[in-house]
């Protein structure tokens, strides 16, 4: 499953940042949204490279896939919502861009199957 995420950056001081973001995955048959508020920390001084730790609430959708005899694959879009942890590495590549990885596990609070771990790749403009 593959998607488009857009996050915002708040930065509360040199080691702590808030960040909001809407999702939208795709699944097999559904687009699948999502949003998410997380607290960065970030580790040393504003200098080039920088690890942090991720802490927050996901609300999102998923696709429950039933296996019906007689009619296949059978597809529902549910919602899920839970609190996630991640790691990550800002890179600062020039004064005005930086560049984001980041792993993020999200454990579904209503149904465990639907647990994941997301990894994302991102550049962002730093104003």
């Amino acid at each position: 499953m593959g998607g488009l995420h857009v996050k915002y950056h708040y930065n509360i001081s040199d080691h702590f940042r808030i960040q909001p973001s809407l999702m939208l995955n795709f699944g097999e048959k559904h687009t699948l949204p999502g949003a998410s508020v997380d607290v960065h920390y970030l580790f040393g001084s504003p200098k080039v490279v920088r690890p942090y730790v991720a802490v927050g609430f996901s609300i999102f959708g998923y696709e429950e896939i039933d296996y019906s005899y007689y009619s296949g694959k059978e597809y529902e879009h549910e919602l899920g919502f839970g609190p996630n942890f991640g790691l990550g590495l800002d890179w600062r590549i020039s004064h005005s861009l930086s560049i984001q990885l980041e792993a993020k596990g999200v454990p579904n609070v209503i149904d465990d199957d639907c647990s994941f771990v997301a990894i994302a790749l991102g550049l962002s403009y730093n104003f």
